[in-house]
């Protein structure tokens, strides 16, 4: 089950992005899922303790910040290729 969903818009002010950086880091996850292939995506993934996986797109500059790492489909809509 999932017990916890951020959505940080792209558009959101900085301090909604640290609000949310310093709610992910405050206590250890199990797993995080980010479907955003971006480097400040991927940087906050690595600021979060985790117990678990860390599951992103695969890009050439990102394997630090996740352990599995998935190939984007870049022909399919953006919901399928999140499943």
């Amino acid at each position: 089950p999932v017990d916890l969903v951020f959505e940080i818009s792209k558009d959101s002010a900085r301090d909604d992005l640290l609000a949310a950086k310093t709610a992910l880091t405050a206590e250890r996850v199990d797993h995080v899922i980010c479907p955003h292939p971006s480097p400040r995506s991927a940087w906050l993934v690595g600021q979060i303790k985790r117990t678990g996986e860390a599951v992103g797109y695969h890009e050439w500059w990102n394997a630090w910040a996740f352990t599995k790492r998935v190939k984007r489909l870049p022909h399919l809509p953006e919901a399928l290729k999140q499943l």
